[in-house]
């Protein structure tokens, strides 16, 4: 058998075993290519059968910067989807993203992969700051591993709020309930730091 054929044999035995985790599809094909056992991903994709999509998101998780891989806690627990939003938030600020995966890395309390894709995908919006805490960014709702909404932030510290799913009227109720409340927190904390009149300081 050539190499081609070996791997070839190797992939559709692992696949009808057990599919590979994303990452260590995106290891083989790397070592494919290193070797040159395949021209390319192209090439790769039609000889093993696989979307070429799978392919391209696989190895680009194995070629994420180290820092990158190094906020999570193993990087087999990453997604082929997770390669778009990843790569997407660095094109938007590459710094500032890796800025942010090196203090997850660095800190002591170990993140689900959902909270760190959260925190990779919130570094990378623009950053308006208006005073010292609003930044204009959007980020998912996830419950687990799945995508249940989003929170859009402008910079002013106003939110949208989108769900995927319908609530129903309890869950409505128990919403606005919850809401009201922190908005009447945050309104007598921006009370508090208003500044005083001049009457008031008399």
């Amino acid at each position: 058998m050539t190499d081609a054929e070996m791997i070839i044999a190797m992939h559709n035995e692992n696949h009808a075993r057990a599919s590979l985790t994303a990452w260590e599809f995106g290891a083989m094909i790397k070592q494919c290519l290193d070797q040159g056992v395949f021209v390319n991903r192209g090439e790769m994709a039609r000889k093993i059968g696989r979307d070429p999509g799978d392919l391209s998101r696989a190895y680009s998780l194995v070629t994420l910067p180290e820092a990158i891989l190094q906020a999570f806690a193993t990087p087999t627990a990453l997604q082929y989807k997770d390669a778009d939003l990843i790569n997407g938030a660095l094109k938007i600020n590459s710094d500032a993203v890796i800025a942010e995966a090196l203090r997850i890395a660095q800190a002591d309390d170990k993140l689900t992969r959902a909270e760190v894709l959260q925190r990779l995908d919130a570094a990378a919006q623009p950053a308006s700051i208006v005073g010292s805490t609003n930044i204009a960014r959007k980020v998912p709702l996830r419950v687990g591993e799945k995508d249940v909404g989003s929170i859009a932030w402008d910079a002013k510290g106003q939110a949208v709020v989108r769900f995927n799913q319908s609530l129903s009227e309890r869950s409505q109720t128990e919403l606005q309930v919850l809401l009201t409340k922190l908005l009447e927190r945050e309104s007598r904390a921006a009370a508090k730091r208003a500044p005083k009149t001049a009457k008031e300081l008399a």
